[in-house]
Order: C-alpha cells, then sequence, then structure tokens
C-alpha cells in the first residue's frame, strides 16, 4: 500500500555500525542524499546501533531522538569526519612503536577521511546524475559564505613579533578589489561581511572608500544586508576617518596588546606611537563608534591577561576580545594559567554587571578550536586562499601556494570554496602531516587541544549562568 504523505513526513533510518568504518559512511552519506533530495521527507531521525567507537557514539547520542535536517544531517557528517581526523592525527603523534597493528588502524582512518575529504561535492555529483536542477540543492549543499576577507596591502607602520603576515610593497588595485566584492555577492547567504584587512588597510583608505561604493551599488542591487570590518592597529585613524565609517556601520577591530603593546609590537621605526593610540581610543569612545578591541596573549605574557583587561575597562573599553597566538606551542602550566586568568575575568564581568562589558570570547561569538576557524581571503594579487595557515607558516609566499584556492580573476561564483571545521583541518593534516613537519604538526594539534579545553571551559560557564538565571525567576 502506498504510504501517505503524513507518514512519510516522518522516518526512523537505522545505520548499524557492526560492519565497518567505511559502510556505516557510506549508509550515512546515502541518508544525506535523501534529505537533500526528497520533496517530501522533511523530518529524519537516525538511530545509530552497536557504536563500539566512544568519540563517535557521543555524537550520535548528541542527535538521538532530534530530527535531521541539511544543515543539522552536514553538521553532524563533518563532525565526524572531524573526530576521525582528530584521531588519526594524536595516533601518529603518541604511537612510539609503529607496528602491523598501528598501520592498520592507519589504513583503515586513511581510507574512510580520503574518500570523504571532498564530501560535498560527492554529494553534487550523486545529486546530479539523477538529472536534478543545482538550484534546488546547491544552496543547501553549500550554503555559501557570509564573509570575504580583502587583504588591501602587506605595508604596515608595525613589526608585530607574532604576525605571519609578509610585510613587503604588496598592494591591491581597484580591479582586484572589485572582482572580489563581486564574489561575494555569489553567495547564497543573504547577510554578508566585507573584511578589510591588510598589512595595515588604513594605509589604502581612498580604496577602501572605492571599494565601499561599489559594494553598496551591488547590496542595493543584490538585495543582501552587507556590513563591513575594519582590522587595524588604529595608528592611522582620526576623528574624520572614524566619522565616515560611523555613517556606515563599521565594526572596527582595533587591535591594542596593553602594558605588551610596545614590547610585542613594535613600531617599524622604533618610535613610540602609544600616545596616538590612545588619543584615537578616545575619540572611538566619544564619537560612540562600533569597535572593539583585540588583545593577544602568548605564552610568555599570559600572566598578564586579567590584569590588562582591566587596564582595557579602565580606559572605558567595553567590547574585548582575547586571542592567544596561534601557531606556537602552549605547555600544560601556560595552558592552566590561561584558563586561571580568563576565570578572573569572567568573574569580574559577573560581578560588574552594572558596567556592561562585553567578552567576545565569552558570548559564543567566537568559536573554538580557533585554529580551525579559517575564512577566505583574497590577497593583493587577487589569489584566493584559506587562511588555515597564515599564523603557522613563517614562509607567507609558501603559505599562500599551499593553501590556495584559486584565482579571483578566473572565478565566477565563490559558494563552492566555502569551507568547512573538517576541510580546514583536512589540509592542515595533508600539508604538514609529512614526518618533516612533526614539530608542526604538534603544535597544530596543541593549538587545537587548547581550544578544545577552551570550547569546554566556556559551555560550562554558559550553563551555568543560564542555570542561575534560571533559578532566580
Amino acid at each position: 500500500m502506498q504510504q501517505t504523505l503524513s507518514e512519510e513526513l516522518d522516518k526512523t533510518l537505522i545505520i548499524d555500525y557492526t560492519d565497518n568504518l567505511d559502510t556505516f559512511f557510506q549508509k550515512l552519506f546515502d541518508i544525506g542524499i535523501k534529505i537533500l533530495t526528497d520533496r517530501y521527507l522533511k523530518n529524519y531521525k537516525i538511530e545509530f546501533q552497536n557504536i563500539q567507537d566512544l568519540d563517535l557514539l557521543i555524537l550520535c547520542n548528541y542527535i538521538k531522538n532530534t530530527y535531521l535536517n541539511t544543515n543539522s544531517f552536514l553538521n553532524l557528517f563533518d563532525n565526524l569526519l572531524l573526530v576521525l581526523l582528530y584521531q588519526k592525527e594524536v595516533l601518529l603523534l603518541n604511537t612510539k612503536n609503529k607496528n602491523e597493528s598501528f598501520y592498520s588502524e592507519l589504513n583503515r582512518l586513511n581510507f574512510v577521511l580520503d574518500k570523504y575529504s571532498n564530501y560535498r561535492g560527492l554529494i553534487k555529483n550523486k545529486i546530479l546524475k539523477h538529472n536534478i536542477s543545482p538550484n534546488s540543492f546547491m544552496p543547501k549543499l553549500y550554503g555559501g559564505i557570509n564573509r570575504l576577507v580583502v587583504s588591501l596591502t602587506h605595508s604596515c607602520q608595525l613589526r608585530c613579533r607574532y604576525c605571519r603576515v609578509r610585510k613587503f610593497k604588496g598592494e591591491m588595485t581597484e580591479n582586484v578589489l572589485f572582482k572580489a566584492i563581486d564574489l561575494l555577492f555569489t553567495s547564497f547567504k543573504k547577510d554578508l561581511q566585507l573584511q578589510f584587512f591588510g598589512g595595515e588597510p588604513l594605509l589604502k583608505y581612498n580604496l577602501i572608500k572605492r571599494g565601499i561604493k561599489y559594494a553598496n551599488v551591488l547590496n542595493k542591487k543584490y538585495k543582501k544586508n552587507l556590513t563591513y570590518i575594519l582590522t587595524t592597529n588604529g595608528i592611522a585613524l582620526s576623528k574624520e576617518k572614524l566619522s565616515y565609517f560611523k555613517k556606515l556601520y563599521f565594526l572596527l577591530e582595533f587591535s591594542f596588546d596593553c602594558k605588551t603593546q610596545l614590547k610585542n609590537r613594535p613600531s617599524k621605526d622604533g618610535t613610540d606611537y602609544y600616545p596616538l593610540i590612545f588619543k584615537n581610543l578616545k575619540w572611538m569612545t566619544k564619537l560612540n563608534i562600533h569597535y572593539c578591541v583585540i588583545s593577544v596573549v602568548t605564552p610568555d605574557t599570559v600572566s598578564s591577561t586579567f590584569s590588562n583587561f582591566k587596564y582595557l575597562i579602565n580606559l572605558g573599553i567595553r567590547k574585548i576580545q582575547i586571542n592567544y597566538s596561534l601557531g606556537v606551542f602552549w605547555n600544560k602550566s601556560k595552558i592552566k594559567c590561561l584558563i586561571s586568568e580568563i576565570d578572573r575575568i569572567v568573574k569580574f564581568i559577573e560581578k560588574n554587571k552594572f558596567l556592561g562589558i562585553e567578552f567576545i570570547n565569552y558570548n559564543g561569538n567566537r568559536r573554538e578550536p580557533v585554529a580551525l576557524n579559517a575564512e577566505l581571503s583574497v590577497d593583493y594579487d587577487g589569489i584566493i586562499y584559506l587562511e588555515a595557515g597564515l599564523s603557522l607558516e613563517q614562509n607567507f609566499l609558501k603559505m599562500k601556494n599551499d593553501f590556495f584556492i584559486a584565482d579571483s580573476k578566473k572565478v565566477t561564483d565563490i559558494n563552492t570554496y566555502s569551507p568547512t571545521r573538517f576541510n580546514t583541518f583536512y589540509s592542515l593534516s595533508k600539508i604538514y602531516g609529512s614526518s618533516k613537519n612533526e614539530k608542526l604538526r604538534r603544535i597544530i594539534m596543541n593549538n587545537i587541544n587548547l581550544g578544545i579545553i577552551l570550547n569546554r571551559y566556556f559551555l560550562k560557564k554558559r550553563l551555568m549562568h543560564c542555570e542561575n538565571n534560571r533559578t532566580a525567576f
């Protein structure tokens, strides 16, 4: 008997893990095809059976008895692959006796990881064989990007000790910028962000204005919601520029390391620019500019994190983000110190709610592990690359070549290049996975583990905060 529509709208699909890892993923992959193409089956429940792997079991139990749609399925598939890749990297780094059992497990993981490394492309090709229009599933499959970073120049007034962006006379032209903006507006997303980066982007202030004028025309034409971000060291700011940015609802990301500023971020010519920083910070506050301060902490400066945070608060700054440096190894004592310092910050915020402090790390807007939060970036010459290696590689040109995505001059659509967390980790493991890069691979895993620890901490704190608010009522 043919099922009624109401019966078809709600189905439970069973995936048994008894066979092997590849079969498990193949079954899950086939379900993804159904979810993306079936016109009527809107609600799926998946029941997993006989899963022995603890990490996979945790993820699968997370979605137990919940309905899967396209987004939740793709997130699940990406996270499952992420778990496998993490297991592989731990296996490679921690196994001293590489015997037959080691290679058997390594081959098992590699087979699945390599097979599904481009799982969205595999799904797309599978669906196209059924003569289904790409317009019906591509936005659901790729989602699109909501932010594009444009590096206007490699010139900068500072020589930050932790910065990996190479300094040379690389200047973006108007044509390259306009092409990058064109690509951003091909995104499936409604809400878009254009981020001006460098070097120091304010050294190309007139180009920024021309780019904004062009982008605003496209924003109106395509009925998008475009906002702007500018990452700056603040030196080239002025009252005139701040007034201009205020009209356009810019978010200014002001890089400032407080007491360690001149030590970690010396000027190119050795001059003291501290008074200028203070002057511009005061103007930003006075003009009510939408801005946040980003402060970088390193293993050497981590013990000053809380005191620097309070220093910023005393300056009248109310929106702050703490960036722990990537591409360096954080030992256990330094990680413990970072957690302790952040805990002091969180307790200070909770105790002084009347100050209206927004700690970006705490409110969930900064996703951990940060090492896997790679954006697409367009360099001054129009080359699109994945930012994953930006904080790791000393050789910027090598990094750009390793993480090359496309030449913007030859691309008409940017959606299929949107990175996932698994894509980012997979790229890192392939590029830095050889035995000669073992030190760097350890740093990558160390940075990812630090992010996992921080994520657990912030999640626990947010849950406690929600519970306290609930009981208060």
